[in-house]
Formats: C-alpha cells, sequence, structure tokens
C-alpha cells in the first residue's frame, strides 16, 4: 500500500515533539511506500521508526540484548509505551557512551 508524502509529513508533526530531548539527530528518510522513516544507529544500538500518516507507527530496534519490531496504534499525543521505553534506553546509551561531560 502506498501513502500520500504530505500524509506522512503531517503524521510526523505530533511525533517529533515526543521524542526525548538530548537525543543524537537522527537520520531522516522517505521509504518506498511513501512512508518516513526516522533512524537512530550506531555500533551497539538501532532504532528506526516509520510514520505513515495512519493513526499506526512502525517501530524496529537492535541492541546487544534484543531486537525486535512493532506496529502499534499512534493517537498523535503519547508515544506506545514499548517505544517510549526504546528510546530512552537509546538516551541512556548515548550518554554512557559519550563519558562525562565536564
Amino acid at each position: 500500500m502506498n501513502f500520500n508524502a504530505a500524509d506522512a509529513l503531517l503524521g510526523l508533526n505530533p511525533l517529533l515533539p515526543l521524542i526525548p530531548k538530548g537525543l543524537s539527530k537522527p537520520e531522516m528518510s522517505t521509504e518506498d511506500d511513501g512512508a518516513i522513516a526516522i533512524e537512530w544507529l550506531d555500533r551497539s544500538f538501532m532504532v528506526s521508526i516509520s510514520i505513515n500518516g495512519s493513526e499506526r507507527i512502525a517501530y524496529a530496534w537492535a541492541t546487544s540484548k534484543e531486537s525486535g519490531h512493532n506496529v502499534e496504534e499512534f493517537n498523535g499525543e503519547v508515544l506506545p509505551p514499548r517505544l517510549a521505553g526504546i528510546l530512552a534506553e537509546l538516551l541512556m546509551h548515548e550518554r554512557m557512551s559519550k563519558g562525562p561531560l565536564f
């Protein structure tokens, strides 16, 4: 199923403010079906979020401990709890990888 890129951009608007402050800048791209992908990639942690303007959000993750993927309802106000937890883990991973800030 192909999605309208304009709808995907509209779906991105409520998502961006829900991403934890302090995360590194993600890579962004469009997918073949018109969805927009937001990705954080490094050697030991990967998170990919795909949004297409529908009321659903797809995401995948891989760490040294686990990997998986899911599609969930997204109301534009609150991240699905599992995705919120994964992004919190990514933030902690990034902070630990950078070492002391002084």
